[in-house]
């Protein structure tokens, strides 16, 4: 135990002092106040670097330029001057930054060049790095596209249409509404608190659902999805992993190739259809006193508290009704274990 409060007292340690070194080696370039130029739209581009764009009062508006880099102060900003070409341009209501290479790094010369900025909240923007992250704040503008290569992407407080790809980093969105479509090629994506139609994909990665309403489309190709207090309308897949969604109040339709669906529904919506190609488990929890048309399938199918049920119940099979039959529900179990729970 001794042992092991040491080796988290120094990685503790270790990863403040990295952190401290970090942020003492972050210079700012440049700050533009853009308080007088009625921003509208915004293009911010860099390479290896870092974006923000956050929505504040118009006379707060601005833009700061930072570089990142090993060395004093004065050599990080010269070694900006030497292998970028910085521009802040404004010209009818649209704001355009960029830093682009003029030239390849030297040894032990890398620096990187990001921005912070600061726009009336009813812009809109397209964003683009190579290697960084890029965040969104408070912002209602008709549309947010961002991409990048390498980075996570965030998005907070957003309401409108917004875009999103990363290759390489998780995708997190809070507070948002109206329609998002968000993709990852190796990344997690966590959405919580946010409504509309959101579309959300990643190929490598687990995908976390909270407190979502809307049309809700979520699908991994090797991760895991865990929903919790979503309502109206889901469809959520993974081909390689397990689904743990509780406390639905949606129609849904949820499908993995490869592991367990656990779900519990706390109102049913139009409809349920679930499938279950793999060799796990499959457990369904439906509300009582709900009329429902259930049918299942799988390698051993069983019911829990059939007071209501009538109709055919086998061990392969199921089919029937729940008081006086309504709202379809299938289950398509495959090669797995399907246990209906009826509260």
């Amino acid at each position: 135990m001794l042992t092991r409060l040491l080796i988290f007292a120094f990685l503790t340690t270790s990863a403040i002092t990295l952190f401290a070194q970090r942020n003492e080696q972050e210079v700012l370039i440049n700050s533009r106040s853009l308080s007088t130029a009625s921003i509208r739209s915004v293009e911010a581009e860099t390479q290896g670097g870092n974006i923000s764009l956050e929505g504040v009062a118009d006379a707060d508006a601005r833009v700061e330029v930072y570089a990142w880099g090993r060395g004093s102060d004065e050599s990080i900003k010269q070694r900006v001057s030497d292998y970028y070409t910085v521009k802040i341009e404004t010209d009818n209501n649209k704001l355009s930054v960029s830093a682009k290479r003029k030239k390849s790094f030297g040894r032990n010369d890398q620096v990187s060049v990001s921005f912070r900025v600061y726009v009336p909240v009813s812009v809109s923007s397209e964003l683009n790095t190579s290697g960084g992250n890029i965040s969104c704040r408070h912002l209602s503008g008709n549309r947010q596209w961002v991409q990048t290569s390498g980075g996570n992407i965030a998005f907070d407080d957003v309401k409108g249409d917004a875009t999103g790809k990363t290759s390489g980093g998780n995708i997190s969105i809070s507070n948002c509404s109206e329609t998002f479509d968000l993709f990852t090629s190796g990344g997690n994506i966590h959405a919580r608190r946010s409504e509309g139609k959101l579309s959300l994909s990643t190929s490598g990665g687990n995908i976390a659902l909270e407190e979502l309403s809307g049309t809700i489309k979520a699908k991994t190709s090797g991760g895991n999805v865990t929903a919790d207090r979503v309502s109206g309308s889901l469809i959520t897949s993974s081909s390689g992993g397990n689904l743990q969604l509780g406390d639905l109040s949606c129609s849904l339709e949820a499908s993995t190739s490869g592991g367990n669906l656990n779900i519990a529904i706390k109102k049913i919506g139009e409809h349920v259809k679930l499938r279950n190609s793999g060799g796990g488990n499959t457990h369904l929890e439906l509300p009582g006193g709900t009329g429902m048309d259930i049918h299942a399938t799988g390698s051993s199918v069983r019911v829990e508290r059939t007071v209501g049920f009538t109709g055919d119940i086998r061990e392969r099979e199921i089919k029937g009704s729940v008081n006086g039959g309504g709202i379809p529900v299938d289950i398509d179990g495959g090669a797995s274990r399907v246990v209906v729970t009826i509260r």
